[in-house]
């Protein structure tokens, strides 16, 4: 038979198989389904056909025969040495050991081994030693044994007295036994009548057209589970980080050391040791802590190594002996360089400040929350540092304040043209930039 498996997800592990003949004598008579022989039992008796079947056994015989006749050849060549007669009988003797015993192993060979190979790669077996598996979307062949006398019980295509009574389930006239489609068979139900089942009619002894109908009567059920190998490698199904609105991660969101820490979800995560994120050439190399369970871990990397361009990483684990896995999982980022569009001073000029009125800068423009520091510079040399008010990723406007008494030193110094604006930003923070049309008098 094949056993074909369907299933687009798992394999299908078989745990039994049995099978059923109708016997066509009654609906109520239908064969019932009994397990199949097991190879194991099928190979213990091809193993024991080595000494008892008739071939080996005839082998056998004749060898013992060659073995005792030399023997008793040696015997009697030592009692008759140099007659005509234990001359012919070593000849012969030789001759029986040597080119007929070997003639007859030729023409009748021993199969046992190429059997019981066969068994093996084809035949159905339930033990724990021998697991027969479906693969995914796949089949397999297999062979499973009956016992062959309730096959004989079945005189199917019986030749015999009464073989032409349509009242014979055994006889080839008998409904039962055709050929023809099932509807013929479909609405019998004929007396059960043991008288014709008390003999076996041997199984070798069936017709071809026999062997046909039983192959239209036989039922199989094959028993079994899905099942599916559960891997032993890390595998994650879910990677959570800081983001912000164009889907790239927040790199704002730094903690104290400058890393940025995402969460992991999946399988085995406790048997990787980092992680390493990639991209053509370029590898970020970042560190993991997973949880006892192994379905979660935290990852972190150091934010400045992806501050220059916009670029998508791959993320790789390393497990502790080294090896690479790819998660299939890309990590995103963008460079989002801040870009001040606008600036509106309260009060408008430096004199006005007062402890009342502090002096205020509010500025407006996109990814503000990337500016580390806002200054008011004047002559080159001069500059008051502001402090800037909380702002959250993908806000358009930033309030910075500046100190009363810093005001007042650097009104001192201010000459014509007056005070500009300026800052640095988280990703650079050694460049200034000084913003247009900022200049405070």
């Amino acid at each position: 038979m094949t056993v074909r498996n369907l299933n687009k997800q798992t394999e299908f592990l078989i745990h039994d198989i049995q099978i059923a003949v109708d016997t066509g004598l009654d609906s109520r008579q239908f064969g019932r389904f009994e397990a199949a022989r097991d190879k194991l039992m099928v190979r213990n008796v091809a193993q024991r056909g080595q000494s008892e079947d008739r071939r080996n056994l005839i082998i056998n015989t004749l060898q013992a025969a060659g073995a005792i006749a030399g023997g008793a050849s040696t015997a009697v060549t030592q009692s008759l040495s140099g007659s005509p007669a234990a001359v012919d009988l070593a000849s012969a003797v030789a001759i029986f050991q040597g080119p007929f015993i070997t003639g007859v192993l030729n023409i009748f060979p021993d199969h046992t081994l190429e059997n019981i190979n066969h068994i093996n790669d084809l035949a159905f077996s339930a033990s724990s030693t021998s697991k027969t598996v479906v693969p995914i979307q796949g089949s397999i062949p297999l062979v499973t044994f009956l016992s062959e006398r309730p096959l004989g019980l079945l005189h199917i295509g019986d030749a015999t007295v009464d073989a032409e009574d349509p009242g014979n389930p055994g006889g080839i006239n008998y409904p039962f036994c055709s050929t023809e489609s099932d509807d013929v068979t479909k609405l019998l139900d004929s007396a059960l009548k043991p008288a014709y089942y008390m003999k076996p009619l041997p199984f070798r002894r069936w017709s071809p057209a026999a062997i046909e109908v039983l192959q239209r009567r036989v039922f199989v059920v094959v028993g079994g589970v899905h099942i599916q190998e559960l891997p032993n490698n890390p595998q994650v199904t879910d990677v959570t980080c800081p983001m912000v609105g164009d889907g790239t991660i927040d790199l704002s969101k730094a903690d104290s050391s400058g890393n940025i820490s995402c969460i992991l979800t999946g399988t085995q995560l406790n048997k990787a040791a980092s992680i390493k994120l990639e991209q053509s050439a370029i590898v970020r190399t970042g560190t993991l802590m997973a949880a006892s369970d192994g379905n979660s871990a935290t990852i972190a990397f150091r934010a400045a190594d992806f501050t220059s361009a916009a670029s998508s990483y791959e993320l790789f684990l390393t497990d502790s002996s080294g090896i690479d896995l790819d998660t299939n999982r890309a990590l995103n980022f963008s460079s989002r360089q801040s870009s001040v569009t606008g600036v509106t001073y309260s009060p408008g000029t430096l004199s006005a400040a007062s402890p009342s009125a502090p002096l205020t800068a509010t500025i407006t423009g996109i990814n503000l929350d990337r500016i580390a520091s806002v200054t008011l510079s004047c002559c080159g040399t001069s500059s008051i540092k502001g402090t800037i008010q909380t702002v959250n990723a993908g806000a358009t406007t930033m309030v910075v304040q500046f100190q009363l008494t810093d005001v007042t030193a650097l009104i001192a110094k201010v000459a014509s043209p007056g005070a500009q604006l300026e800052f640095t930003t988280v990703d650079n923070p050694t460049q200034i930039v000084t913003v247009p049309n900022s200049t405070l008098h």
